[in-house]
């Protein structure tokens, strides 16, 4: 295997490990609006944090008016394998 193999070959893993981890944070973004909602929360906004050292967890910022109008702030981790949130106050 030359050089210029082992660079297409890693530049191709890179790319498959950004389009699984895009897919998986989309699908944990969903699973927080849906748990949100259930609790009446609106205007919810979700934001991914990429960098963190927790290895078997997603953190994320999250803002959303609960059911008195109330504008929340919060984070959660959501855990990769199994998709429980945790939610941080």
């Amino acid at each position: 295997m030359s050089f210029f193999d082992a660079i297409i070959i890693s530049g191709i893993f890179l790319l498959l490990a950004g389009v699984i981890t895009a897919v998986v944070v989309y699908y944990q973004k969903i699973d927080i609006r849906k748990a949100l909602e259930k609790k009446g929360a609106k205007n919810i906004r979700i934001s991914w944090q990429p960098i963190d050292f927790d290895k078997s967890n997603h953190t994320y910022a999250v803002e959303y008016e609960d059911m008195e109008g109330n504008l929340q702030s919060k984070s959660c981790k959501v855990h990769i394998w199994s998709s429980s949130i945790y939610w941080e106050d």
